[in-house]
């Protein structure tokens, strides 16, 4: 029986999964682009040497005039921060 060989999104999910206490997903600040560990890289977008492990802050949180995907209010039903749950200031 051959093992099968992990791609890279196999490899970080496996690693978000098994540190799910700590993180939601993957966020890329700089393309103001995130996705959760259940969905990663839909649109094919995953940049292995920008997108860092993050948690979600939801909307009740977040500063619905400081949106980082768009100018206005926010609509967002959560944003990703990079970082740990719990280290944001």
């Amino acid at each position: 029986m051959s093992e099968k060989i992990m791609g890279i999104l196999d490899i970080v999910k496996a690693w978000l999964t098994a540190n799910a206490d700590q993180y939601d997903g993957l966020v890329n600040d700089d393309s103001e682009c995130a996705c959760e560990t259940d969905d990663l890289s839909p649109g094919g977008c995953l940049d292995e040497q920008e997108c860092k492990a993050g948690h979600k802050i939801p909307f009740n949180r977040a500063d619905p005039d400081d949106c980082p995907v768009g100018d206005g209010p926010c609509m967002c039903e959560w944003h990703m921060r990079e970082g740990r749950k719990g280290d944001e200031g």
